[in-house]
């Protein structure tokens, strides 16, 4: 019987994706999708393609070039565990994921998250990229209600957690096929579906930072920027219309007026488009800063 569901999407990365698929044990009750994104041939050998003939593991090919969210949404629709356990091909998971699967196999939680560490790809030295997450769960570990909200609301990444499938399926949860960030409106409603969640701080998870990656420099391209911001506008909205109190659109327009000119425009472009007013955005960034949520997906609270 299959417990966990490990899915993998994958654009040109083969070297990567062996190593990740390193990280995941061979064990009966797994099974991982590796759902690759139209990957170029040129990079990539399809006839001997990483994770192929790997016990328990299912390649999917020919469902690509719609970015990573449709590639995660093919592998919700194949997914069998009772548990959803998400891994980006350029991270991979630490040798503490087995004893933490035994652990929670039957748990009663409807999303179980935990603490990740992070390395740079290429050397596999410490980065400093998990640092924020990791200072948050130590200093809301024993507040429970904050530590909650953060895990629920703020920690918008689908990957270092146990997510039950049928919190996904039975609330018709899907990854926005978008150009970036297509796990945060995933994850949003993911927290506002929960019925109960865990925290556990052990370190399953280790995201890497590399150059070229989506998240590296997302300011310096406006067709991501733009989707960046329609993401975070619907999010927002999401939250305002469930009284959580946070305003992420009204965090990247201040963000944008800080990364130069360019970004600046852009968003100013973008309220324009959409019928967004000064007002109601300044009236979100004194909210952000009354309540001391300063920087994108880090609140700052006493």
């Amino acid at each position: 019987m299959v417990s966990f569901s490990v899915i993998i999407p994958n654009r040109n990365n083969p070297d990567l994706l062996r190593r990740a698929l390193g990280s995941v044990p061979i064990r009966e009750d797994l099974e991982v999708i590796v759902v690759d994104d139209a990957s170029d041939p040129t990079k990539i050998d399809f006839q001997d393609y990483p994770g192929t003939g790997r016990p328990g593991t299912t390649v999917v090919l020919g469902e690509g070039g719609k970015g990573a969210g449709h590639a995660r949404n093919v592998g919700l629709s194949r997914a069998r565990g009772r548990w959803l356990i998400f891994l980006d091909s350029d991270d991979f998971f630490t040798p503490d994921l087995p004893a933490v699967l035994d652990r929670y196999s039957g748990s009663d939680a409807d999303v179980i998250y935990f603490d990740i560490a992070s390395v740079y790809s290429d050397t596999l030295q410490p980065s400093p990229r998990h640092e924020d997450r990791s200072s948050m769960f130590a200093k809301y570990r024993y507040k429970p209600e904050k530590l909650d909200f953060y895990c629920r609301y703020i920690y918008s990444e689908p990957w270092g957690k146990l997510i039950r499938r049928d919190l996904i399926t039975d609330n018709g949860i899907r990854f926005d096929e978008t150009l970036c960030a297509n796990d945060y409106m995933f994850t949003a409603l993911t927290g506002l579906s929960a019925r109960k969640t865990l925290f556990d701080p052990a370190v399953i998870y280790c995201v890497t930072q590399r150059q070229g990656s989506l998240s590296s420099d997302y300011f310096s391209n406006p067709a991501m920027l733009a989707a960046r911001l329609d993401v975070y506008l619907r999010v927002d909205r999401l939250f305002r219309r469930n009284s959580i109190p946070l305003f992420p659109f009204s965090g990247l327009w201040m963000m944008c007026r800080k990364k130069g000119e360019q970004s600046r425009r852009a968003a100013d472009e973008f309220c324009k488009a959409n019928g967004i007013s000064r007002i109601s955005v300044l009236y979100g960034c004194l909210r952000r800063i009354v309540r001391k949520h300063l920087r994108i997906g880090v609140p700052y609270c006493n």
